[in-house]
């Protein structure tokens, strides 16, 4: 396959969906990088990788922090000689109206969201420039495309990323490097029982969820598309409720 040998570094690993793109890239012979604040949930990660003969190293890291993000990508960059792929997958979110979300709250979301985009794409930037190569794709959110109630300030920062990731494109394309975005829908991980004031799903509902795996291999696939061709957006949804 395409990514075959290839290195991909990925933000938010440790669980979910990151996790899961992590293990997905692993199996089809890529060299993989992961971050996240949670130390032992990534040497977890990378002992199931390497037990499975798959290569793979752990920094851990938060993407909210400039000292943190350019530490993981150079440890990164030292191991494996180069970075191909990044895939900006941190992210959170809190519910609650725009009345009731605190200034803190407001500051997190931005930070994890938006900011940690930002600094992972900066951080990969020079030496996607220098090789004149590379694929930057960012997790975002159906939640980037159309509003949902108690979901301002996330949906906000979800949808900072479509004009980011689009303006980025049209800034590196004389780079040859290549830059796509994937809206996943509602997906059964950590992540959403981490969202503080978050509705609730009976058992059904949820087994109608997307899985971690499902946006894995999509982002899998997006990545071994082979020039010209490429993916510049994935929108994949769960059956609605």
């Amino acid at each position: 396959m395409h990514v075959k040998d290839k290195v991909v570094i990925i933000t938010g690993a440790s669980r979910g969906i990151g996790r899961a793109t992590a293990l997905e890239f692993a199996s089809q012979g890529a060299h993989v990088a992961v971050g996240s604040r949670s130390k032992d949930e990534l040497d977890s990660l990378v002992s199931e990788i390497e037990s499975a003969g798959g290569s793979a190293m752990a920094v851990e890291s938060d993407v909210a922090r400039k000292a943190d993000v350019d530490r993981f990508v150079n440890e990164a960059i030292k191991h494996f000689g180069t970075v191909d792929i990044l895939v900006n997958n941190a992210g959170m979110g809190i519910y609650g109206d725009v009345a009731e979300i605190s200034e803190q709250d407001f500051d997190t979301m931005v930070d994890v969201n938006y900011k940690g985009v930002f600094l992972a794409t900066k951080a990969v930037l020079p030496i996607m420039m220098k090789q004149k190569s590379g694929h930057i794709i960012t997790v975002s959110s159906v939640a980037g495309k159309r509003p949902f109630p108690k979901m301002a300030v996330y949906c906000g920062t979800k949808f900072a990323l479509d004009g980011f990731c689009k303006t980025l494109a049209k800034e590196v394309k004389p780079h040859n490097i290549r830059i796509s975005i994937i809206y996943p829908g509602m997906v059964e991980t950590h992540f959403r029982d981490r969202m503080t004031n978050r509705p609730s799903y009976n058992a059904a509902e949820r087994a109608r969820m997307l899985s971690g795996e499902d946006i894995a291999r999509a982002i899998v696939f997006m990545a071994d598309q082979r020039e010209p061709a490429m993916i510049d957006e994935l929108e994949i949804n769960a059956p609605l409720f």
